[in-house]
């Protein structure tokens, strides 16, 4: 055997480089001279250790550079100096000294990569991956140029004389290598020493989050510290903090993560006091959670499998994380996957490691060693994750109906139904489809949370619903937006015309797509589609829900039974809107007792003429329905033992009921009174509205709603007649509400514009306004209703004592005279033809776009903002047929106006979306 190569000297032939590779352990084939690029094709897949073969090539072209297969090698390549020194203070922790094994130094003189190489079984596999900032495993299929070629007079040079030595089992591991079945399992690990509790005690959290990622070869990242909401605090404020100790305290956290202990240690000079993440990329984390049965699983997996020996660490709650590396690159995680409580933690997803703390139980290692492989059956059970394209998490479209159209087809055709136990994987998959078609992600949460009502049975827990929902945001292979028409990377084509459908039947089904999931659209008739299932046009319609908002004491109840009796005798005289037939209701009242809404139905009866007989089907069968929670009450969402919202048991039975009863419209009144979740918490609120719909859907009927309003502004009256956000409580029940109304008493500016009845005041009237509708046009005019009086019952020396009911009235206005005419409405109007809506204007401003007669009747400008004033009538905003007129005045600056859009007007349009996420389109 030739003694080793000087180093450095540079007369040797590249044959003898060549050789001397050899010599070291690796295989060589030949690259064109001054160049990195392959001799030929045969040689690169052929690459040897044969020294006849090699001194054949050379034989061939001495000028050839030399070629280092990575085959069978544990190639790690630095690209600077600080990479390359992390890399040997790692190997001196674990081993004891420097490698003793063959390094390259790659193009003197410049700062170019180095090359650190160790052998491998034979059968080995490698992945490309980065293990630390700067330091990449090159993959088993690359090749690297060797010692002695040259491009551009610059040499690559072995920096020892030491052969290629064996990978040590700990590096092997946190490199990802796959070993073969035969050497898995027996790898010798260099054991981690395990530190006393003092020892731990004594750290910093900076020391402890460089400590995890060290011994767990995982990058780590801030995570919010636990926060104590007091001794006070109820158990749903705790399980609220013990959340929020589990997210991320930076965003982009998955990129952000490293085991740099520089990068570690600027991450915690900001957030000293956080817990410690650890993302589970490249790693498989078995979690074992006892609360769900997880101890139960795992013995049941330990007689069947084995878990090889691996680092382990013991959590807050009792459960236990088994750490191993992803033997073949990256897999999916997911809940249940190895069997009920025992979850996967893998790409995409992150773990609490030792030194995180939540109320005052910490995360500690109970098994203090490096990870290891983990076992190929576990590997079976997780899918390979797929590698992520250039446009991954990227939108290529912008959403819009038909994004939201597709996901909603898509959802009721396709989606799966989900158990207890999996439905954060369901919930994940059905995201990511919204996310493919499109939707934003205020959309995607709403059609969740529709799909958890009608395919979990409401089982999901809603508090991590969004969470779950932004992950699958994030965690993409894929665009956003990449199975939507309009994404990029369709390119018209030619049609064969033989391949053109023949004439298709009036309205015939239409055929199944060849492949995929979309369904062309094929000929159909427009007079052949089926009209909208109303019960009561514009206001009721089965499998939709309506809400009716309005202040107490307005008489919403009231109102309801009306539209019970209306509907039931067929009478549309009776609550002011068309009744295309007779149909049966049943009206449940959670707050007034059987005795009180018989008064009321009672009086609506006599003052509307209507017989026994009119509430009676052919047969004589009774048509109205009618229960009070008083004597027996109803709960349709329940707060479970771990204070999530979950479906009440009656659910089923009132949807069994309403069918076996042919009921076509079911009025719950009032909302509030019907279940147990915080009116204010949108997560709650959107699953309880959820569970009336589910009862509108399955149940074939119209469901309705009432709820109270909000203090109005300014103390106003009306402030919110025909305003759906007047409604009280979370917004996100509007979201599933198709029809909405409120119910306002008269203010007295609108008594003077509106020619009242003798003796009668604006307390004597109530309106309605239609203020949302997604399946029709919205009235542009409220309904009015006179409240009146009527006797019924034995009290009051037999005459009945007053029970009041609304009767619908026609109210003409008033026409506009110069002395007369509502100056805020003229100003409103001014400011939306000739200026703009949603900014603030000085009076000044607004009158000098008014006509001179306009002018005049504001007076003289020492006086105008008097007149305004008093026009008002008081108040700081008025509603006018224009949107909300606001004024402003401080002392000794000029009176501004802004004009705001009323919900029932057209809104501007944005750009690049549909609007707000509360905006729906109205359908027609």
């Amino acid at each position: 055997m030739t003694a080793p190569l000087p180093a450095t000297d540079t007369s040797i032939s590249k044959l003898d480089y060549a050789l001397d590779a050899r010599r070291r352990g690796m295989r060589i084939f030949p690259m064109l001279p001054d160049s990195s690029v392959t001799a030929s094709a045969e040689a690169y897949c052929n690459p040897t250790d044969d020294e006849a073969k090699i001194r054949e090539w050379w034989a061939a072209d001495p000028t050839h550079n030399i070629g280092i297969a990575t085959v069978e090698l544990l190639v790690l390549r630095t690209s600077t100096a600080k990479a390359s020194a992390e890399l040997g203070q790692l190997i001196s922790v674990m081993l004891g000294d420097t490698p003793k094994t063959t390094r390259i130094i790659h193009f003197v003189g410049r700062k170019s990569p180095g090359f650190l190489i160790f052998s491998l079984p034979s059968g080995a596999r490698v992945a490309e991956r980065e293990i630390l900032p700067g330091v990449r495993v090159l993959s088993d299929d690359d090749a690297i140029l060797g010692p002695g070629s040259e491009i551009n007079e610059l040499e690559s040079i072995f920096a020892n004389e030491r052969s290629v030595a064996p990978a040590p089992s700990w590096l092997i591991e946190m490199c990802g290598v796959t070993l073969p079945e035969s050497n898995l399992m027996n790898t010798n690990v260099v054991s981690m020493p395990r530190q006393t509790a003092a020892e731990i005690a004594s750290k910093t959290q900076v020391e402890r989050a460089k400590d995890a990622a060290a011994r767990l070869h995982m990058s780590v990242f801030p995570v919010h510290a636990y926060e104590d909401p007091g001794p006070d605090a109820t158990p749903e404020q705790r399980l609220v903090a013990a959340k929020k100790a589990k997210t991320p305290l930076i965003k982009d956290w998955q990129n952000q993560a490293s085991q740099d202990p520089a990068k570690i240690e600027e991450m915690w000079r900001q957030y000293p006091n956080a817990n410690i993440g650890g993302v589970t990329r490249d790693h498989i984390v078995v979690d074992l959670d006892p609360r769900n049965g997880g101890e139960e699983t795992m013995a049941a997996l330990l007689a069947v499998e084995h878990f090889p020996d691996t680092a382990a660490t013991r959590t807050q709650s009792g459960g236990r994380h088994l750490i191993y590396v992803a033997p073949n690159g990256p897999v999916k995680g997911g809940t249940g996957k190895l069997g009920p409580g025992v979850d996967i933690k893998a790409r995409g997803g992150y773990v609490l490691l030792p030194g995180s703390t939540i109320e005052g139980r910490p995360y500690e290692f109970e098994i203090s060693r490096p990870p290891a492989f983990a076992p190929q059956w576990i590997v079976d059970r997780c899918a390979a994750a797929k590698d992520r394209t250039d446009t991954a998490g990227k939108r290529v479209v912008e959403e819009d109906d038909t994004a939201r159209e597709m996901f909603v087809a898509w959802i009721r055709e396709h989606a799966p139904c989900a158990e207890l136990g999996e439905i954060d994987d369901r919930t994940f998959l059905v995201s990511a489809r919204g996310y493919d078609f499109g939707c934003s992600e205020s959309t995607v949460l709403e059609l969740v949370h529709e799909w958890n009502d009608t395919h979990c049975n409401g089982l999901g827990d809603l508090e991590r619903l969004p969470v779950v929902v932004e992950s699958a945001g994030r965690n993409r292979d894929k665009a956003i937006g990449s199975s939507h028409p309009l994404a990029p990377g369709f390119e018209a084509v030619e049609i064969d015309q033989t391949m053109r459908p023949g004439p298709v039947a009036r309205n015939a089904a239409p055929a199944p797509p060849a492949t995929g999931l979309a369904t062309p659209l094929l000929q159909f008739d427009p007079v052949g589609l089926e009209l909208r299932p109303w019960v009561i046009p514009g206001f009721a319609c089965r499998g939709r829900v309506t809400l009716l908002a309005g202040p107490g004491g307005v008489a919403k109840s009231t109102y309801y039974l009306m539209v019970a009796v209306a509907t039931v005798s067929g009478r549309s005289d009776i609550c002011g809107f068309p009744i295309l037939k007779r149909e049966r209701v049943w009206v449940w009242n959670q707050e007034d007792d059987i005795a009180e809404m018989q008064r009321r139905v009672a009086a609506i009866m006599k003052e509307f003429n209507v017989s026994w007989d009119d509430l009676k089907d052919e047969d004589g069968s009774p048509m109205l329905y009618l229960d009070s929670g008083v004597d027996k009450p109803l709960m349709l969402a329940n707060r479970s033992a771990e204070h999530s919202i979950v479906p009440g048991k009656q659910v089923a039975d009132v949807i069994a009921t309403a069918k076996a009863n042919r009921i076509a419209v079911l009025i719950l009144d009032p909302l509030v009174e019907f279940h147990e979740a915080s009116e204010n918490d949108n997560v709650q609120m959107r699953a309880v509205v959820g569970q009336v719909r589910r009862i509108a859907v399955e149940a074939d009927c119209a469901t309705m709603l009432s709820t109270h309003t909000r203090k109005p502004p300014v103390a106003s009256s009306d402030g919110f007649a025909g305003e759906m956000d007047a409604a009280r409580g979370a917004s996100a029940q509007l979201g599933v509400v198709r029809i909405g109304a409120t119910i306002f008493s008269m203010s007295p500016k609108q008594a003077k514009d509106h020619r009242l009845a003798e003796g009668t005041t604006h307390l004597d009237y109530v309106r309605i306004d239609i203020a949302k509708n997604n399946l029709a046009p919205v009235l542009p005019d409220p309904i009015w209703f006179r409240r009146v009086g009527v006797r019924v019952g034995g009290g009051f020396e037999q005459n009945g004592e007053s029970v009041g009911v609304l009767r619908p009235v026609t109210l003409d206005k008033k026409v506009a005279t110069s002395s007369s005419m509502h100056l805020p409405s003229l100003l409103a109007e001014i400011i939306a033809t000739k200026l703009s809506w949603e900014k603030h204007f000085k009076v000044s401003e607004v009158l000098a776009c008014a006509t001179p007669a306009q002018q005049a009747l504001f007076g003289d400008k020492k006086n105008r903002a008097r007149c305004i004033a008093d026009a008002f009538d008081g108040a700081d905003a008025c509603p006018t047929e224009a949107g909300i007129l606001t004024k402003t005045s401080a002392r000794g600056k000029e009176m501004t106006l802004h004009l705001r859009r009323t919900s029932s007007l057209p809104q501007p349009p944005k750009k690049g979306g549909r609007g707000s996420e509360n905006d729906d389109d109205t359908e027609t």
